[in-house]
């Protein structure tokens, strides 16, 4: 499983036990944890503390969030992705698919359908430059 971090959101030092270790993290700060146990761990109920007025200590409230890793997916096409689907012409980069549509199959399409797929290509096109 992946490693995921805890964040104590709450100006106090976190402080528990699980599964018999103590778990200290500071204020504003993270550890980091796998998965399973983080769910675990955010699941377990806090140690509310009691003022002398009857209320809680802010110091005891759990202010835990779990922070996943983020996937950044690589935009990379091989050539077997740039394959055009209605002639089989082979593309070396989205930008020239883009184009090759665009100037050989923008007739195939139904009118309505022309001018939509026609901004998307054009969209792609300038993100593309």
């Amino acid at each position: 499983m992946a490693s995921v971090k805890i964040w104590n959101d709450n100006k106090y030092v976190y402080r528990n036990t699980f599964r018999g270790d103590p778990i200290v993290i500071p204020a504003g700060g993270f550890i980091e944890a796998e998965e399973q146990d983080a769910v675990l761990i955010l699941g377990k109920l806090p140690n509310l503390i009691r003022d002398a007025d009857g209320g809680y200590k802010p110091e005891s409230y759990q202010m835990l969030r779990v922070e996943k890793p983020k996937v950044v997916a690589a935009m990379t096409s091989s050539a077997a992705d740039l394959i055009c689907n209605q002639c089989g012409e082979k593309s070396i980069d989205q930008v020239e698919q883009a184009k090759h549509i665009l100037d050989k199959h923008m007739g195939d399409l139904a009118e309505k359908s022309r001018d939509e797929a026609g901004r998307k290509l054009q969209e792609a096109l300038r993100k593309g430059k």
